[in-house]
């Protein structure tokens, strides 16, 4: 036990299981970004052929919001243990 909390067990992924789940509301497959051979043009140019380039900027918006409150959960886990 460390820090009160059974090894592996800091409640860090049941505080993250409450952030809603991207994929069921962005426009893009998340996963693009962590391919070693992505392209950003190439990743728009993609996207705007199933959506208008509003939606994808609202959609990478959002996103973007989720992964920073992702960091803070994190963070905020990590440093407290």
């Amino acid at each position: 036990m460390e820090g009160g909390r059974a090894n592996g067990d800091n409640g860090l992924s049941s505080s993250l299981a409450l952030l809603p789940d991207p994929q069921e509301h962005i426009c893009f497959d998340k996963t693009e970004f962590m391919r070693d051979n992505h392209r950003v043009e190439q990743f728009v140019s993609d996207c705007r052929r199933r959506v208008p380039l509003e939606k994808l900027r609202e959609d990478l918006e959002q996103y973007f919001r989720l992964l920073k409150v992702s960091l803070f959960i994190y963070f905020h886990f990590y440093s407290s243990s």
